[in-house]
């Protein structure tokens, strides 16, 4: 496996982990939610079958609370390795690196998209809370490159 981030295979392996647990969450959402919507629809009359199916639904959004929140904590975890490690990324690889996540994100729920397209909004929504991770890591490495610019100042007058 080529390593991600100046070939730090340590960086490389977390992204793997984070990866994965995105794909997993991700699938599993869009399956309950699939499940909710297209194979037991809302409005039968039966006051059990409702309760068991909002169940469900609150299921499903436990799990995606806890895919984003685990991938964004272990996105943070990455970008301190990083910062901590002094490996060259530029914004360019940031940005590419992010962007691939969301692409990964929306590929792996897709065939749900496709089959009920009433939901894609939903089904949608971890990639969404990715793009929301972007900013906040953009803005960690543009305070990292300033604060370590800053240090090298610092060193230079000494």
């Amino acid at each position: 496996m080529k390593a991600f981030f100046g070939y730090d295979k340590t960086v490389s392996r977390m992204v793997l982990a984070f990866d994965v647990w995105l794909i997993i969450g991700s699938v599993a959402y869009a399956a309950l939610l699939f499940v909710v919507s297209v194979v037991y629809p809302f409005g039968h009359g039966d006051l059990d079958y409702d309760l068991w199916r909002l169940e469900l639904m609150h299921t499903g959004d436990t799990i995606l609370a806890a895919t984003v929140y685990v991938f964004l904590a272990g996105q943070i975890a990455c970008a301190v390795v990083v910062m901590v490690r002094r490996l060259h990324i530029t914004a360019k690889m940031v940005i590419t690196y992010y962007i691939s996540q969301v692409a990964l994100a929306v590929l792996s729920v897709l065939p749900f998209v496709f089959v009920n397209s009433s939901r894609a909004y939903d089904y949608l929504t971890p990639a969404f809370g990715i793009v929301g991770n972007l900013a906040a890591i953009i803005l960690l490495f543009y305070i990292s490159a300033r604060a370590k610019a800053r240090v090298d100042k610092m060193i230079e007058k000494i």
